[in-house]
């Protein structure tokens, strides 16, 4: 399969930032932020532990520079 990084975001961030995409998203549409929440929530949770298994896990919580930086650290 290669090398995988799992681009790791806190939940609050991934809410913010899916909220402004929501509706490209079927599994997301029409819920409000409380829903986007509880559905991430749900939907880490259950997907978490193939994530994990990812070579790297990167923090996906700073600026792109700084990911970009991370991931060429480990290549």
């Amino acid at each position: 399969m290669g090398t995988v990084f799992y681009l790791e975001a806190p939940k609050e961030l991934l809410t913010a930032r899916l909220s402004n995409e929501q509706q490209q998203r079927p599994m997301l549409k029409d819920l409000n932020e409380e829903q986007l929440h509880l559905r991430l929530s749900y939907l880490l949770d259950q997907r978490s532990p193939e994530y994990n298994r990812a070579d790297f896990i990167i923090d996906a919580g700073k600026t792109v520079q700084e990911v970009v930086a991370a991931i060429l650290l480990k290549l």
